[in-house]
Parts: structure tokens; sequence; C-alpha cells
């Protein structure tokens, strides 16, 4: 099935839209990595506090055994409230929060931990600070029933280190279990980039490749045939130039011998006649030549740009002047073809020996452009007196005006014509 070209609009469409999934996806894979560093760090403060808080139960207890031990240690006893105090507001924090240090609420499972009747550990903290309290106002009046209440705490002291560690665990694991979930988005938003850059290899850069190598063959394949076109159009023209001007010759040859022999005998409307036919056959030899030299232009290879240190040697050659203005580099290549200043100093040569025609040209260069201007002066208009069609000469400069952005201009004066040629160069 031959494959139909894929509309720009539709690829555009396409493109637009993979282009916008990848960027919603680096943005969300943006906020996911803030999401894992936020986390990271909310994860390591609860654990750090977690574990804090067994920190200061261990503490607390072993302040009470000193005390116990030794009822002189009443610096023990000062400490108490400032450790409790402490771990209570960890305790709260884990549950509700500290907005000030970043700490986000407790989860559900947390909750769940501390307040469910199964596992009892919100009781069994305040138990721990209850006894406590008892503990030091029993140290300090010297309670008999301080037996009682050093053996309660050690039993609550047990009890409430291995719930503590389970905290710890339940909060290490919650931590692993985000972690794991924002890797899973993470891989998922991976693998999806992936499949969008697929999609655009398959349905957007593979068509749109397709239809621009189809888009080079075709030129490719007209640019070969406009080749072999222009070659054997410039061979027809060479050929059909060369037999006209092979016969236009003998029309030629042979009124320039009539008229120079028996223009005497001729009557006026046949001196006429001869004249015409000779001015005719001279003006499409003229025209011929000029085929002829596009004919050849065409086969020819151009030979590159020329060097401003050339034009004027390619003036002189031809016979004429070229005053050049300005700084003159010699190394400088000008955007003119070689070839296309040699036809058209060809052309203006035909035309000053043709039509007794004054030529002028001068050359000004600068930093930014350079300047070609060549001035025509002749009593008669380029090839026949007809205002309303121009003839393969004025044709031919006007096309290297027009070629190289520049101007062709032709003035009437009282004495003549001029013409003023400019090349942007």
């Amino acid at each position: 099935m031959k494959n139909r070209p894929v509309s720009l609009s539709w690829i555009t469409f396409f493109y637009v839209a993979a282009l916008s999934l990848v960027a919603a996806i680096i943005v969300v894979n943006f906020f996911v990595v803030a999401n894992i560093l936020e986390s990271n760090k909310s994860a390591s403060l609860i654990i750090n506090l977690a574990g804090r808080q067994r920190m200061l139960s261990q503490k607390i207890f072993l302040d009470v055994e000193r005390r116990y031990q030794s009822s002189d240690d009443d610096l023990s006893l000062s400490q108490l409230d400032e450790l409790v105090k402490e771990m209570e507001m960890v305790h709260v924090g884990l549950i509700n929060g500290d907005k000030t240090i970043g700490l986000p609420e407790g989860s559900e499972s947390v909750r769940e931990y501390y307040f469910s009747d199964q596992i009892g550990f919100n009781e069994l903290v305040q138990s721990f600070f209850q006894q406590i309290k008892t503990f030091k106002q029993q140290a300090s009046d010297n309670n008999t029933n301080l037996k009682v209440t050093y053996t309660d705490l050690r039993e609550i002291e047990d009890g409430l280190l291995k719930k503590l560690d389970d905290l710890v665990l339940l909060l290490q694991q919650e931590a692993e279990d985000d972690v794991e979930h924002i890797k899973t988005i993470e891989s998922s938003l991976f693998v999806f980039a992936l499949l969008v850059l697929l999609f655009e290899a398959l349905f957007i850069f593979r068509p749109l490749s397709r239809q621009i190598l189809a888009y080079v063959a075709k030129i490719e394949l007209h640019r070969r045939e406009l080749v072999m076109l222009a070659s054997t159009r410039s061979q027809f023209l060479k050929n059909t130039s060369h037999i006209l001007r092979t016969s236009l010759n003998h029309i030629y040859g042979f009124c320039s011998y009539l008229y120079a022999r028996d223009q005497n005998r001729f009557s006026e409307r046949e001196r006429f006649a001869v004249e015409k036919i000779y001015e005719g056959s001279r003006y499409m030899k003229d025209s011929l030549d000029d085929f002829y030299e596009l004919a050849n232009l065409e086969e020819r290879d151009r030979g590159g740009l020329i060097k401003q240190s050339e034009l004027g040697e390619l003036f002189h050659e031809m016979g004429f002047d070229l005053t050049e203005l300005g700084e003159c580099g010699v190394s400088e290549f000008l955007r003119l073809e070689r070839s296309h200043i040699q036809l058209m100093l060809k052309t203006l040569v035909r035309i000053v020996k043709g039509g007794n025609a004054a030529l002028t040209a001068s050359f000004s260069s600068g930093k930014d452009s350079n300047t070609l201007t060549i001035v025509l002066i002749s009593k008669e208009r380029l090839g026949y007196l007809d205002v309303d069609h121009k003839d393969s000469k004025h044709l031919l400069l006007e096309g290297f005006a027009n070629f190289y952005a520049g101007e062709f201009v032709e003035y009437k004066q009282d004495s003549g014509y001029k013409w003023i040629m400019t090349l942007k160069c």
C-alpha cells in the first residue's frame, strides 16, 4: 500500500502533545523527588524523636534508681521534672505534630498504636508519668511506700521499653513504605516517559523523516530532470543558433555585397528593402550571439567567485577601464560569478562596437558592501527602436542587475539614451 503524506498540522499537534507530556513528566518528577526528600527528612525526624523518647524513659528510670539507691541524692529528683516534661512533649508531638520543627501529624497506624485498647501504649506512658510523680513525692516525704512505687516503675519500664522499640520499628516501616510508594510512582513516570518517547519516534519522527526523505527524493529527481533539460536546451540553442547564424551570415554578406556594389542601380524602394534586410539580419545575428553565450553559460562551469583584484583585469582584457574607489582588498572575494562577469562584458563589447556607444565603469568598495556601476551612453536605444519590447541585450543586462540585487535604469536624453547598471557585490 502506498504511504500517504502525513499532514503537517497532524504532526504538529501530536508533537506538541508529546512535548507537553514530557514537560508534565519532568514537572511531576521534580515534585516526586522533592516529596522523597521531604519524606526522608520527616521520617528521619520522627524516628529520631521516637528513639529520643526511648532514651528519655531510660534516663528517667536511671535517675529514679539512683534516688532509690541513695536517699541523699536530691540532684536526681531535680532532673526528673525536666526529663518528664521533655518526654511528654515528644510523646504529644508524635501524635499531633509540631510545625515549628517540621514534624507532621501521626499517621492512622501510629494513632491506632497509641490509643488502641489492645496495645494501650498511651495509657502505659501516662501511667509511667503518674508513677514518676508519685515516686518523686514519696521520695521527698520519705514515704514508706517508696519501695512499692519503685517496683511498679520497674515493671512499667520493662513493658514501656518494648513498646517504644515496637513504635520505632513501626515508624521505620512506615517511612520505608512511603519511600517504596514514591519509588513506584517514579518508576511508573520513567516507564511512561519512555513510552512517550517511543510514541514520538514511531508516530511523529518516523513519518516525518519518511516524508522528508520522499520530498528530498522528489527534489533530487526534479533537479536531475532540470539538469538534463537544461543540457538538452543548451545543446538545442547552440545547434539552432549555429544553423541560423550560418544562414544569416550568407544573407548579411550578400546584402553587404549588393549594397556596396550596386546601390547606384537600385531604386529608392529597392535600396530601402536591402537596408532593412541588412539591418534585420545584423540584429538577428547579434541576438543569436547572445543565445549562444547563454547556452555556453548553462553548460560550462561558472568558474567560482571572482577576486576584487581580478575585476579590473577582466575589464581591461575587454578594452574597458575600471575606476576603483575606496579600499581595494586584494584577497577579498566578491559576490560575483566569474562566468557572469565574462558574459556581461562580452555583451557590453557587442553593444559598444555595434552601436557606437560609450562606456564608463567604476567600482566602489566599503566595509559593508561593494558596488559595481556601469554607465552606457548611445544615440540609439538597444536593439530596434521598439519602445514596447526589449531586445536580448537589454534583457541580459537587466537580468544581471536583478540577480545581484541592483538596478538597470534607462534615461532619455536630448543627445540619445543613457543606461546606468549597478550590481551589489
